[in-house]
């Protein structure tokens, strides 16, 4: 602006205004039809420190991050009621056995492994219990195997009644449930094994000679994680919806105890989302 105000002087402006006064005071004495003349010199105005861009970034990384604390929490918290469990004293329930198919091959528990498995006991000259709690086991199997993602879980039937529930008997049995119900008797001493190992209670009587005896036992539905290891029962009481929400949300909780990292509970999150539903 002091160049201008030279060239403005040089039209017969006294220079005694420059001098003295400065820019203040050569433009007091500027005459109005000069001033237009004076380039007006206005800064570039930059922006704030703040803008849409920044607030956006700000949005997602902090809203982002409270997912992640959020999704952390859930972790810890699954996995702190899974360790609970399994050191509540049931892990002293189940345990190997060695059984007869209904082809009457040889049947070892580890065949079961690698997949979740509901295990009962009963009979198959059982009048109505036994029916009924393998009908409601069919119906929460169908229930998980109609939840997106979810593994297939394998039901499984073990006599307590090996004298009149032959292969053939059994085979014949099975076919009235799930089609992907294992069934399985063998020896006495087989059979004993295996009921002493879950704790089932059993007991026939000794007075009746004929065959058309029953046998009282507990009303029992085992759940079985892919190691092999008893995870919960459920018993008569809870039907078939609850027992497939309980066994829905075991399964849930062994998955997100076996990841390692946000990004695996973020790909979990969608079946979570949709078993609580």
């Amino acid at each position: 602006m002091q160049g201008a105000l030279q060239r403005i002087a040089c039209r017969g402006i006294s220079r005694a205004c420059l001098s003295t006064g400065g820019a203040a005071a050569a433009l007091r004495c500027v005459p109005r039809r000069h001033l237009a003349q004076i380039p007006v010199t206005r800064k570039a105005y930059s922006g704030g420190p703040v803008t849409w861009a920044t607030l956006g970034l700000f949005g997602l990384f902090g809203g982002g991050g409270a997912f992640y604390v959020h999704l952390e929490r859930e972790k810890r918290r699954l996995i702190t009621a899974k360790r609970q469990a399994e050191t509540s004293g049931r892990a002293a329930i189940g345990g190997p056995f060695e059984l007869v198919d209904t082809e009457g091959n040889l049947f070892h528990s580890d065949q079961l492994k690698g997949n979740w498995t509901i295990v009962y006991f009963g009979f198959t000259f059982c009048p109505d219990i036994c029916p009924e709690e393998l009908d409601k086991l069919t119906e929460c199997v169908e229930i998980l195997d109609a939840q997106p993602g979810m593994p297939k879980v394998t039901p499984v039937f073990i006599t307590i009644d090996p004298h009149r529930d032959t292969p053939a008997k059994i085979k014949e049995y099975m076919e009235d449930f799930h089609p992907r119900m294992v069934g399985l008797t063998g020896s006495d001493e087989q059979v004993k094994r295996a009921t002493k190992a879950y704790r089932v209670y059993c007991s026939k009587p000794t007075t009746d000679d004929s065959e058309d005896y029953l046998v009282d036992h507990s009303i029992i539905n085992y759940l079985v994680n892919p190691d092999g290891d008893f995870v919960q029962y459920y018993g008569q009481n809870v039907l078939a919806p609850d027992m497939a929400a309980g066994i829905a949300k075991e399964i849930e909780a062994a998955r997100l105890g076996q990841d390692t990292g946000v990004f695996d509970i973020l790909f979990s999150l969608p079946r979570k989302l949709m078993a609580s539903t």
